[in-house]
């Protein structure tokens, strides 16, 4: 993560140009088909900072953080589709059903430590992807994943000639991202969160719980990842069971560590 603070300014120019190019007339901003490829890659760069947190900053090597992801997906897709809430309520239902499920598999997981905690991750993600990929009581579409009801969210969103809306939708999701772990990162949770990663026994010593700062980044990062999933869903039109592939939670960890 760019922690730099000479960088901080540029990044804010770089953020305001790509907020304002589809407003500048004709250039290659200002054409759908590039906006959805970089909605997508906004998304993706958000879900990348939020695996930061949770190992490059804290140290947790999970190997279930799609599951995050795709429940924000799934969740709010079910939840309008079958019409439980109002589009808007949906996802915040979404985000909340979510930071309770990474409270409970963190609770759960941190009982481990090192490759075992990877490993229960794992197996965490791995059974919500095939409670999605089976269709457990016929919700999810199995491995054809369900088509969000177009009618049931707002129409700025449909469309490709809508598509500079999911454009910037996606972008400032991405900033929500950013400056959440910024404040997160730069907070005295923060610090211990790093010194964790360091030296959890000097954290021990302090006089600090290990385990309770270990499961508020756990639950941090799930519910960003949660937050974007619900982007994601707009963006990509569906729930889809390549969501929750444990192979996506290996490309985050990639991204974090090259």
């Amino acid at each position: 993560m760019l922690r730099l603070k000479y960088s901080r300014p540029l990044l804010g120019v770089l953020l305001f140009v790509l907020a304002i190019a589809p407003l500048l007339g004709e250039n290659p901003l200002s054409r759908p088909g590039l906006q959805q490829t970089l909605a997508v890659a906004f998304i993706y760069g958000g879900l990348a900072l939020t695996y930061d947190l949770l190992f490059g900053f804290t140290g947790l090597l999970s190997f279930g953080h799609a599951f995050f992801f795709a429940s924000g997906i799934y969740l709010t897709c079910i939840f309008i589709n079958h019409e439980v809430f109002p589009w808007y309520l949906a996802m915040v239902a979404a985000i909340f059903v979510t930071a309770i499920l990474a409270a409970l598999i963190g609770a759960a997981s941190l009982r481990t430590k090192g490759i075992t905690f990877a490993m229960v991750t794992l197996a965490f993600g791995e059974a919500g992807h095939v409670i999605v990929n089976r269709n457990f009581f016929g919700l999810t579409g199995g491995e054809y994943g369900i088509a969000l009801n177009a009618d049931l969210v707002p129409q700025f969103w449909i469309g490709v000639i809508n598509t500079k809306y999911l454009y910037w939708t996606s972008l400032f999701a991405l900033i929500v991202v950013y400056l959440v772990i910024w404040w997160v990162t730069d907070s005295s949770a923060g610090r211990v969160f790093a010194a964790l990663r360091d030296n959890e026994q000097r954290v021990q010593v302090l006089g600090l719980n290990p385990q309770r700062f270990k499961l508020l980044s756990f639950v941090i990062a799930g519910t960003l990842a949660g937050f974007l999933g619900v982007v994601m869903l707009l963006a990509s039109g569906s729930a889809a069971p390549r969501f929750a592939e444990a192979s996506l939670t290996i490309a985050l960890l990639l991204t974090v560590i090259s």
